[in-house]
């Protein structure tokens, strides 16, 4: 059985969104249902449970400190469940019920995996079956199965009645999400999803692709990736890209990717960006399933390299949604920085570096400007001028860019302070709100 591992920077980073947005998407789905008299149901769906805890954090094992199990996703989705649902019996007052269903193919692992729950007081409501209709509220579905199996069972479940459903979508090891499982989990309305897509391990099949005779075992491994994208065609990106001077029939290479009629951009041919190229690729398999998506991504480092361990993928079909997903990813890029500068400093100077080590601050990393709040008012005006639309109409036509809630919310306010936008009374992502011309 794999040993238990410390908790590395970057899956700290994927913790940190996964609970972030996961109160988020509860907050926003809560605050929407003020007003419905129907009982809300809110499932967190892991399915990729694995041990559900980690051998103390990294940090603490480089420094030599005391050790203490840090729990992983399957913790944290239903204790962020159970805090969603708390604040809404003491504050809110709509009827809620909650449920979370984790799965663990690897029988080892499994049992395993019963021991954090034990340890965070929830073994009482875990329940060993598949008839999810016949959960209570609270309770844990656990079960010891390949996700990718029960696609059918999930949706027929988690799309049922008025339920709202987060996914959060890790590989069983080093290797790809089918599209055609993960398609029919993001297409579905009421979803919104997280995946880890294992871009270093995509890295190091990529350099199959341009062999002239590849082994059958080869083979098998490139089918993975090919089932992750829905098709071939980033074996053919691949192609175009590698530009390794080394390779043999380089030339034919690039020829048949010309003839394959291959979309690239020009700035990713000149740059030989395939991690671009492939990442961006990743996200038109998933548009091309559902065009109503909107999708985010992140990308994070291995702990003490400048290189690409895994991208996350966020995606939703609600506006509002969309927006703090932005904000929670901006946030998850600085704690990355912070964290692996921590470890590296921890690593230079040894365990036994004086206090005042970590009294002072990271660097600031180097981060794209954020648009100011009249050049986002000015956007608006411009695609909605003479025209009266809801908030939410407003936030759906921003969903693409990266601008957080709050700053449309400024910029509206701006626009309203300067006689370009007027509303009469503030009823929430509903209010209607006339732009001026």
């Amino acid at each position: 059985m794999p040993e238990i591992k410390p908790r590395s920077t970057q899956t700290k980073v994927k913790h940190t969104i996964l609970k972030d947005y996961l109160k988020s998407w509860g907050g926003i789905i809560i605050n929407g249902w003020r007003r419905n008299p129907n009982p809300l149901h809110l499932v967190y769906v892991d399915c990729n449970g694995s041990f559900g805890r980690y051998n103390g954090e990294l940090e603490d094992k480089v420094a030599r400190r005391q050790i203490k199990p840090v729990f992983g996703s399957p913790i944290i989705g239903v204790e962020t469940l159970d805090e969603l649902a708390a604040w809404v019996r003491e504050s809110v007052g709509i009827k809620i019920r909650t449920n979370t269903i984790i799965f663990e193919q690897e029988r080892s692992i499994f049992n395993e995996l019963k021991r954090p729950l034990e340890m965070a007081g929830l073994a009482r409501r875990v329940q060993e079956t598949v008839d999810f209709f016949s959960l209570r509220d609270g309770e844990i579905a656990v079960l010891q199965k390949d996700s990718t199996l029960m696609t059918s069972n999930l949706i027929a479940y988690t799309q049922s009645g008025y339920t709202f459903s987060f996914f959060s979508l890790d590989p069983y090891g080093p290797k790809g999400i089918p599209l055609s499982f993960v398609g029919e989990i993001v297409r579905q309305q009421r979803h919104d999803v997280i995946i880890n897509v294992p871009y270093y391990d995509l890295y190091k099949k990529a350099g199959i692709v341009p062999k002239q005779n590849q082994l059958s075992s080869d083979e098998k491994l490139l089918q993975n990736y090919d089932d992750m994208f829905g098709n071939k065609e980033w074996q053919y990106i691949v192609k175009a890209l590698d530009t390794d001077p080394m390779r043999e029939g380089q030339k034919a290479l690039y020829q048949e990717t010309l003839d394959h009629n291959v979309s690239l951009s020009e700035r990713a041919i000149e740059a030989g960006n395939l991690e671009l190229e492939l990442m961006n690729y990743y996200k038109k398999s998933l548009l091309s399933v559902d065009p109503g998506l909107t999708v985010k991504s992140i990308g994070l480092n291995f702990p003490d390299r400048e290189r690409r361990i895994y991208y996350l993928y966020l995606t939703t079909h609600d506006p509002t949604g969309a927006l703090k997903m932005n904000e929670v990813l901006w946030e998850a890029g600085f704690q990355e920085h912070e964290l692996r500068w921590e470890l590296m400093e921890l690593k230079k100077h040894g365990p036994q570096a004086p206090l005042p080590l970590f009294e002072y601050k990271a660097p600031v990393p180097q981060a794209p400007q954020r648009k100011t709040t009249e050049e986002i008012a000015r956007q608006i005006h411009v695609l909605f001028s003479g025209k009266s639309k809801t908030k939410k109409d407003i936030y759906s036509a921003l969903a693409d860019e990266t601008y957080f809630n709050g700053e449309v919310d400024k910029a509206l306010t701006y626009l309203n302070r300067k006689n370009l936008a007027s509303f009469e009374k503030d009823s929430g992502i509903n209010t209607l709100i006339k732009i001026s011309k």
